[in-house]
């Protein structure tokens, strides 16, 4: 909370304002279930990406995976010291400052440890005046400064306090001049190394020697208690900010003394001071966010326009108020709340969705959209099958992004079910019924009664396709019937069937023409490709003897690039490449990034050599150079997680079509960004059997340390453990890591979400860990974090124990050898005296 004052005043007021200016996403908004009701004051990441949330309730720290929660405990002088938790900052050591009520703590990430000082032994606020920090701030050499306030409105003459950073005490700020600084209600720095400062008895500056002096309020001249209202921010360019009632935004150079405004009032009806600003962010694009008693606004620097974000989530014309706002590394932008607790918005392109709405008639019609077309015209038509008196037929303008909608029961009454087959002339669609068989005319937007050949009525027709010389081929559930080009006649192509399938009856989905290889069949039963030349058919990916296997024979999808090379998606068996040439497949399952090992449809993106995936778990983006996947959830705009088989279209103008249980997704290639922040990765924990190396002396591993110092251990500690963690808000639960063991595994090992390594019975040698971790979109921090370790030998395998042995060694080959040699000597000087004694 930067006002602690508007506490007392918040539930006083109403506002009475209309937003007319464009709305922020709310499918990028994110509510923390396990906050909710709590009051969240305020919040900030530190430098490794870790969440602390300053609450009513005492402190919290969050990792995307975990909550920890710290309270006082008063038989342990190392515990937070109060459980009224109010402003947060991080110095420059990544030390953790919390301001409580009538006191200060800090927590030490390498002790795992706070330290607690008392306001009241340090400034002149009376003991019953509620004084909590309102302010931090830091200026360039690492002194933090403490802005004081009291809850209950009494004056204290010495309100800003500070620690240097070699220097274990808080204490009083003084100038040479004796000034006084009364109740601190704002503080930030700017690029010059100034410190600014909101006080009850003016508007103050420290400078870059640590200097104080008393400034004109620039901003004009307003009562002192609406300053308690305002927010001021200081920027990398040397600006400083400031939001106040009536005034929504200004900025002010503060070396020219130039001063820009922006009241909002092009963009909001209403009484506008009503609208309190209770903080405000400065995002590294210099784009403004403040937190308000009316929610979030948003400020396009470049367009100098505003947007609103109305979380929808609260009954009534009430908009939540935002008491904290912070903006991550992540490009996440945390907001805390009251009712609604901890929020998370994400400013990243979503992508566009057209789903079906019960309430809204205008809306996309019910049920799976299976089937595409684009016209002359370039207008897409697209059919859907669900909801009886709410399928049929859409047309969509992606231009324009206008879309309309046919009920089959109002183009068609009285029918018992309905399915569009395919285009059989331009702009005009086959749909098939219980009552027959109709064309409908996307230019007069009516329909006439057609026939077909007696066999394709007695047959489910799946698609209508056209070949590259314009002949029709119609795929149905018993093979697939092609008719030349201004022909009557039908010829049956039945699929030859593969004993031991357990498929009685080969059902041709889809078809592909290619100029380098043939016709491909896209079946139930497998791949098969038809020689133009010869007539022959062949399957493919089936026979071990010709060349790989495909992991599934259920083709979904099929695309087949520039280079003659054949992508392959199939309902449980994942994306295979397949050069037709030499018959390998290389398949991408799960355990390579995909979200779903059930591929619905393929679209290139030729520019970015990227293809694009529909499948039974969201969207992906595959990069084909680096084979790395981003995959798209329902927080980032789907249509929902579940995608028909080959419904999706390249249309003429870029822009790729998928098709789903709920509607439409529509993507623009040129606007989504190819890669994402990829998670912070960092080692958390060392065990030794069920021993924690963090908890003893002189410990290796601490929060954020991304490389260790070594650690040595004895031979008999060679079962460890090595916890790790990756950072990322975007979906922690789909988070993967991979992790080596340098001299003793050969590869990675990819092991998913799991955040534990285990290594037991190692042999003595030296180690180094190396654990990384990509995002869920499939980006992966390569660098990783690391640790270095040894196992010693024991006594009898080292060094000096050899030297021993070897000395050992030789004294016995010399005494064998000494002996031998008497031995030998004495023998003869017994021959001597046996020759002697002869003569």
């Amino acid at each position: 909370m930067r006002n602690l004052l508007l506490l007392m005043i918040f539930a006083a007021v109403t506002a009475f304002y209309m937003p007319v200016a464009a709305q922020l996403s709310l499918t990028n908004l994110t509510v923390y279930p396990d906050l909710e009701g709590t009051n969240i004051n305020d919040v900030i990441t530190d430098r490794t990406g870790v969440v602390w949330i300053a609450t009513q309730n005492g402190l919290v720290r969050y990792d995307g995976y975990e909550y920890k929660r710290f309270y006082p405990d008063p038989n342990d002088s190392t515990t937070l010291g109060s459980i009224l938790t109010y402003r947060l900052f991080e110095d420059r050591k990544g030390n953790i400052w919390i301001s409580c009520m009538d006191l200060i703590s800090v927590y030490n990430p390498e002790t795992r440890s706070f330290k607690n000082y008392t306001i009241s032994k340090i400034s002149d606020f009376p003991s019953y005046s509620q004084a909590a920090v309102a302010a931090i701030t830091s200026d360039s050499n690492g002194r933090v400064y403490f802005g004081l306030l009291s809850f209950v409105g009494l004056f204290s003459n010495h309100a800003l306090l500070y620690k240097d950073e070699n220097d274990d005490q808080i204490k009083r700020f003084e100038d040479r001049d004796s000034t006084q600084i009364q109740n601190v209600s704002n503080a930030t720095s700017d690029a010059q190394g100034n410190i600014w400062i909101v006080a009850q008895n003016g508007f103050f500056r420290i400078d870059a020697r640590r200097n104080i002096h008393k400034e004109k309020w620039p901003w004009g001249a307003f009562p002192v208690e609406d300053r308690y209202n305002s927010i001021i921010k200081g920027d990398d360019r040397g600006m400083v900010w400031l939001s106040s009632p009536g005034t929504l935004l200004s900025a002010w150079n503060p070396s020219t003394g130039a001063l820009q405004t922006w009241q909002g009032k092009d963009v909001f009806t209403g009484n506008l001071e009503r609208i309190i600003p209770i903080d405000l962010e400065i995002d590294p694009k210099g784009n403004i966010w403040i937190g308000t008693s009316q929610g979030l606004i948003y400020f396009n620097r470049q367009t100098e326009k505003f947007e609103t974000l109305s979380n929808g989530l609260n009954q009534g014309p009430g908009r939540e108020p935002i008491f904290c706002l912070h903006y991550d590394s992540f490009e996440n932008v945390w907001m805390g709340t009251g009712s609604l607790g901890l929020l998370r918005y994400t400013n990243k392109p979503v992508l566009k969705s057209y789903v079906f709405n019960s309430n809204d008639k205008k809306s996309i019609t019910a049920g799976w959209v299976t089937k595409f077309f684009e016209t002359v015209g370039g207008a897409i038509w697209m059919s859907s099958t669900g909801l009886y008196d709410r399928q049929g037929l859409n047309e969509l303008n992606p231009e324009k992004q206008s879309l309309t909608s046919f009920p089959y029961v109002s183009i068609l009454p009285g029918m018992e079910f309905y399915e569009v087959s395919g285009e059989l002339f331009p702009g005009e669609f086959l749909i098939r019924t219980n009552k027959g068989s109709f064309l409908f005319s996307t230019r007069t937007k009516t329909v006439r009664s057609t026939r077909l050949d007696p066999v394709l009525d007695r047959r489910h027709l799946f698609n209508v396709n056209r070949d590259l010389d314009g002949n029709f081929w119609y795929c149905t559930d018993s093979g697939a019937y092609f008719q030349a080009r201004g022909k009557e006649a039908l010829r049956h192509y039945d699929l030859p069937l593969m004993s031991g399938t357990g498929i009685t009856r080969i059902e041709v989905t889809g078809i592909s023409d290619s100029k380098k290889h043939g016709l491909w069949f896209l079946t139930n039963g497998g791949l098969f490709l038809l020689n133009k030349r010869n007539g022959k058919i062949e399957r493919h990916g089936i026979d071990k003897q010709k060349g790989d296997v495909l992991l599934s024979q259920d083709i979904n999808s099929f695309y087949e690039d520039r280079d003659g090379i054949v992508w392959i998606g199939t309902w449980g068996g994942g994306l295979s490449r397949y050069h037709v040439e030499t018959r390998k497949i290389k398949t991408y399952t799960t355990s390579d990034g995909l979200p779903s090992m059930s591929i619905q449809g393929i679209l290139p993106d030729e520019k970015n050599k990227a293809l694009w995936l529909s499948t039974f778990e969201g969207i992906s983006r595959f990069n084909v150079e680096d084979e790395q996947f981003n995959n798209y959830s329902p927080e980032d705009g789907i249509q929902g997680r579940l995608f028909a088989d080959g419904a999706c279209l390249k249309t003429s103008g870029g822009f790729l079509i998928f098709g789903g249980n709920n509607g439409i997704t529509v993507i623009n290639p040129a606007e989504i960004a190819q890669n994402s922040v990829p998670p912070k990765v960092f080692i958390t924990d060392f065990r030794i059997g069920n021993t924690s190396m963090k908890t003893s002396s002189g410990t290796p591993v601490s929060e954020g340390t991304e490389t260790k110092n070594d650690i040595v251990l004895g031979f008999s500690q060679n079962n460890v453990s090595i916890e790790y963690t990756g950072i990322h808000y975007g979906n922690p639960a789909r988070n993967k890591f991979a992790y080596k063991l340098e001299n003793y595994d050969d590869d990675w090992r990819m092991v998913g979400n799991v955040r534990t390594a285990y290594y037991y019975n190692l042999p003595p040698g030296n180690y180094v860990f190396r654990v990384k971790a990509a995002n869920s979109y499939g980006v992966w921090n390569e660098e990783g974090a690391t640790l270095s370790f040894r196992i010693t030998p024991p006594w009898w395998r080292t060094w000096w124990a050899y030297a021993i042995y070897g000395l050992l060694v030789i004294t016995i080959v010399f005494l064998i050898d000494r002996f031998q040699r008497s031995r030998l000597l004495g023998r003869e000087k017994a021959l001597a005296k046996e020759k002697e004694l002869e003569h």
